[in-house]
């Protein structure tokens, strides 16, 4: 026999179709009892769980028609420029990205933490209504986490009572931001028990980033009036002052916007509102998932095991 007979002789047989199938209907109680298992452990979690639903908020941005765009003519702006009076950008500070990056920031977050209803309620476990202050919540695992962590090289993280930088935390995990390339519309997705407070929180988050940006920008438009008002008393020439005086009446706009009650970078599309099911958990969905997750996993066994099984055997002979 040559060396490739040799090879030949020692490769194990392909493994039929029909072989598989003896593989599978031999260990079928098997897996039948896998999904059985995977089955009962899900009806358990859907018993265990809290149901949640899902609270949306629809905001569009709003639309400044043009305020505080300094537009000036070339030649003035020359002008200015070689005087060395640095013009204001022109720049919407309120723009509608900055306002979806602020909601799940540290200083949104802070702002909702001066609403204890906001605050007592995500942080319920920790609030104590009898000593009105927050209170390390017992935690019977608290010794075996410490040891799994000190095996682990996992720094302990001391307990710390609810401050902004615990609550951005808790806005980036919960708060879903989605966009719709089609309409210029962002929606604003929460899934919690309470559907009031869902609502709440978001339309409390939603204004504390407006508010932000409205101040931001006010306090900007304040320091470029105090600037510009003062370069215009300073100066005599006529061009100069003109351009001066342009850009200062744009800044009037600013201010004047800031000042409105009405919504400033962002504007809600009516109230939130929540689904009429629960969306979390999802009782029939769960149930088939668990089922076929049984099936895939006890085939999967059985087969390997069948395989490992002939390779064994062909290997011996």
């Amino acid at each position: 026999m040559t060396e490739l007979d040799h090879l030949a002789a020692r490769a194990p047989a392909q493994i039929s179709m029909a072989t598989l199938a003896r593989f599978l209907w031999r260990d079928r109680l098997f897996i039948l009892g896998t999904s059985v298992v995977a089955v009962i452990m899900t009806i358990v979690y859907i018993h265990t769980s809290t149901f949640k639903y899902t609270t949306y908020l629809q905001v569009t941005p709003v639309s400044t028609g043009g305020v505080g765009a300094v537009s000036l003519p070339s030649g003035l702006r020359s002008i200015a420029s070689l005087a060395g009076i640095a013009m204001p950008s022109g720049q919407d500070a309120a723009s509608f990205d900055l306002y979806l990056e602020l909601l799940k920031s540290v200083n949104v977050a802070t702002e909702l933490m001066n609403q204890p209803q906001i605050a007592r309620k995500v942080f319920s476990s920790e609030w104590s209504e009898a000593e009105n202050s927050w209170k390390k919540p017992p935690d019977r695992l608290g010794g075996a986490k410490r040891i799994v962590k000190a095996v682990l090289g996992v720094p302990a993280r001391p307990w710390v009572p609810p401050n902004g930088a615990r609550l951005q935390e808790y806005l980036q995990a919960v708060i879903k931001i989605e966009s719709n390339p089609k309409v210029a519309t962002v929606t604003l997705r929460l899934e919690h028990a309470d559907r009031d407070f869902s609502s709440r929180l978001l339309l409390a988050t939603h204004m504390a980033a407006d508010q932000f940006l409205r101040r931001k920008a006010m306090n900007r438009a304040q320091a470029n009036i105090a600037y510009l008002s003062e370069k215009l008393s300073s100066t005599s020439i006529a061009e100069l002052r003109m351009a001066i005086a342009q850009s200062l009446s744009e800044q009037e706009k600013v201010l004047m916007s800031t000042s409105a009650t009405i919504p400033f970078a962002a504007e809600p599309i009516g109230e939130p509102f929540s689904s009429l099911r629960p969306t979390a958990p999802r009782p029939i969905r769960d149930l088939i998932l668990a089922l076929l997750f049984g099936l895939v996993l006890g085939a999967s066994y059985s087969l390997a095991r069948g395989v490992l099984r002939s390779e064994s055997t062909a290997g011996r002979a």
